[in-house]
């Protein structure tokens, strides 16, 4: 988590001028860098459906991830699903007493409409996939046992953001250098206090 924070390497990585290009035609503004995460080994479980902007609070805008594959990616050994159209929904607040969908029992998604359904989205090592902060989206688990599915994930927000939850700070442009203008979010946006301290 955050290796950015450690590393100029990953620091290089994360605002790299092709992905700025990128990012900056998807906001309609300059990006800025909120969170950097890089896993995972074979035998990981996966990881819960969720979407990021539970997680980081960005406004007015959401955010955008940045995932790109290190190893080669496909349903056996985890790759990224989606479920089409939901970066169009709400974010979806958890339900006190619900099941955790899928069985994933690391999401914040507890429930919603069965015939909305995830695919897989296998990728090519090096490849990026850009996607917003309200589509719910997970990994499957890595059931080989010699193949890695690493990936370096970026978590990006606009240039124009007010608000990014306290996590995620400091905020850096894409520079590399912190800026200060975008104010920590207190509370747990649209799923109330309760979430303040959620951390993806």
């Amino acid at each position: 988590m955050h290796p950015h924070r450690y590393s100029a390497r990953v620091v290089e990585w994360f605002t790299n001028p092709k992905v700025a290009e990128v990012l900056e035609c998807l906001f309609g503004a300059p990006a800025l860098g909120a969170q950097t995460m890089y896993y995972e080994p074979p035998g990981a479980k996966g990881q819960g459906m969720h979407q990021d902007n539970f997680y980081l609070l960005a406004s007015p805008a959401t955010c955008i991830a940045a995932w790109t594959a290190i190893d080669d990616a496909d349903v056996d050994n985890g790759c990224l699903y989606v479920v089409p159209g939901s970066h169009c929904g709400d974010i979806l607040c958890p339900e006190k007493g619900a099941k955790r969908w899928l069985g994933y029992g690391d999401s914040h998604i507890t429930h919603f409409p069965r015939e909305t359904k995830p695919i897989a989205m296998p990728v090519r090592r090096g490849q990026i996939l850009f996607f917003g902060g309200h589509l719910i989206h997970g990994s499957g688990p890595n059931r080989t046992r010699d193949r890695y599915r690493r990936t370096f994930i970026g978590h990006y927000v606009s240039g124009n953001s007010e608000k990014l939850s306290r996590f995620y700070h400091p905020v850096l442009n894409m520079k590399g250098e912190v800026v200060s203008h975008v104010a920590q979010a207190t509370g747990g946006g649209p799923c109330g206090d309760g979430w303040a301290g959620a951390v993806h």
